[in-house]
């Protein structure tokens, strides 16, 4: 009996950290950092997205991402709850060695600032330089309680998406197929009455569509295309065109 305690003890002991073990590795763990598309967010764009700052955590704002931007110039518009720290050297004149690329934001014990108003959020504005020029980011910073949700806000560069694979086309120029030959007098028939369709029955959306399609009905017909051709290329009745030609004899007499 005094040799069996033992061993039941060692027995639970590893029961337990075994338990212990499982839960830990089934606990699922949290992403601590947020990515932003720096394109998206940039100030011109008049998105500013929202950060968060914890006790006893902090907050790091990575630019690594952006190969060729350096932070030129920082402001913290309430600096009585946070302290703002990097390391590096500011790039005011490119190149640049050894420039700012993190930022890092710490939560402190809130301080009185003569003239400088206590807020409830504050604003972060990051300027960067490159060979393109400047660049400005602009954040809202609030504070957090209890458990940081994040802890890194990557800024990273705007991927060009792939083109679609799409199929090689080839452009082929369709010969008119040379119907029964039309005269200059009935093509100045179906002109004639096509302006005078136009005068008087562009009035509805369905109509100017069809005469649409006339007008390119007649452009069919001076490339050479012949009559019935030209009509089913453009999708007309039989009776379309004849209304036509009737305005056109009609345009005709009058003149």
């Amino acid at each position: 009996m005094q040799q069996t305690l033992p061993i039941l003890l060692c027995a639970s002991v590893f029961s337990l950290t075994g338990n212990t073990m499982a839960q830990a590795q089934a606990r699922p763990t949290t992403n601590y950092s947020r990515n932003f598309n720096a394109s998206q967010i940039e100030a011109r764009q008049g998105k500013f997205p929202t950060l968060m700052v914890w006790p006893g955590a902090g907050l790091t704002v990575n630019l690594s991402g952006l190969a060729n931007e350096y932070v030129k110039q920082i402001w913290l518009d309430d600096p009585s709850k946070l302290t703002l720290d990097y390391a590096g050297n500011l790039c005011v004149i490119l190149p640049c060695a050894g420039g700012v690329k993190v930022l890092h934001l710490k939560r402190i014990t809130g301080l009185q600032f003569q003239n400088l108003p206590a807020t409830s959020l504050t604003t972060l504005t990051v300027v960067t330089l490159s060979q393109q020029g400047e660049r400005i980011y602009k954040f809202i910073l609030t504070y957090g309680k209890g458990r940081p949700q994040y802890l890194v806000a990557n800024l990273l560069p705007t991927v060009a998406s792939k083109p679609p694979n799409l199929p090689r086309l080839t452009l082929t120029n369709k010969t008119p197929s040379r119907g029964i030959p039309l005269s200059p007098e009935r093509i100045a028939l179906y002109e004639k009455g096509l302006t005078r369709a136009q005068q008087e029955l562009n009035t509805t959306t369905k109509n100017r569509l069809v005469l649409t399609r006339v007008e390119l009905f007649l452009e069919d017909l001076k490339a050479g295309y012949g009559e019935e051709e030209a009509r089913g290329r453009n999708n007309l009745s039989q009776d379309t065109l004849e209304r036509i030609l009737q305005l056109g004899t009609q345009a005709q007499a009058v003149n």
